[in-house]
């Protein structure tokens, strides 16, 4: 019975491990790179390059009062656009099934009110 306990704590302190070390893998600072960036325009790649690049576009790229030109200068045109936001692909989580998407939302004057993920 004692192999079993201890067992399972090696198994779950290694599942801790991998999920931790992946996801430092993934939010670790990257840099963004504006034509790797564009260059997945309409990918169907599952694990879009583009996912690692959102913690560096959100902290040091895209900020709230920039223009819409701006932002799709930098970013390309969107997968999606529908009313004042434009939705770009990021292919599926590291730790899921669904894809995931960037929103950026601007307001009458084209301006950026906010950007955020979204999965599903």
């Amino acid at each position: 019975m004692k192999w079993i306990v201890i067992t399972g704590i090696i198994i779950l302190a290694l599942v801790i491990f991998i999920f931790v070390f992946r996801g430092y893998r993934l939010f670790a600072a990257q840099g963004f790179n504006s034509a790797k960036w564009k260059a997945q325009y309409n990918s169907k790649e599952l694990h879009n390059p583009r996912l690692v690049m959102i913690p560096h576009l959100k902290r040091s790229v895209l900020h709230v009062g920039m223009d819409k030109s701006a932002v799709r200068d930098i970013l390309g045109p969107p997968e999606k656009s529908r009313d004042q936001t434009d939705i770009y692909a990021l292919g599926v989580s590291e730790y899921g099934i669904d894809f995931e998407y960037y929103y950026i939302e601007y307001d009458s004057n084209d301006k950026v009110i906010k950007f955020y993920l979204m999965r599903g």
